[in-house]
């Protein structure tokens, strides 16, 4: 899946692959500052869980609610998505990123 925003960013399901660039750029104290569940040190343990409960979340919605935003080159350069998502059951949720 792919999602164009424009010639620079598109959209895609977070990937495994995506884990290195996870870790380099959460294991940053001002995120960690700056967020409630970013974890610090950001460890490949911390990706992993991560990654893991998207997967878990995308099996039970049906379809992604977690995007991984990326440059042009399809680099990973953040994330947002939809957190309180209930398919079928709410069209509410709370958008974080």
């Amino acid at each position: 899946m792919k999602i164009v925003v424009s010639d620079q960013i598109h959209l895609s399901e977070f990937r495994s692959s995506d884990k290195p660039a996870l870790v380099q750029h959460l294991n940053d104290r001002d995120i960690y500052d700056r967020t409630l569940r970013t974890p610090f040190p950001y460890t490949d343990a911390s990706a992993d869980e991560w990654l893991a409960l998207v997967a878990q979340i995308t099996e039970q919605q049906g379809r992604p609610v977690q995007f991984a935003i990326r440059s042009a080159a399809d680099a990973l350069i953040g994330g947002c998505g939809f957190d309180g998502f209930q398919a079928g059951k709410s069209h509410r949720a709370e958008v974080g990123y």
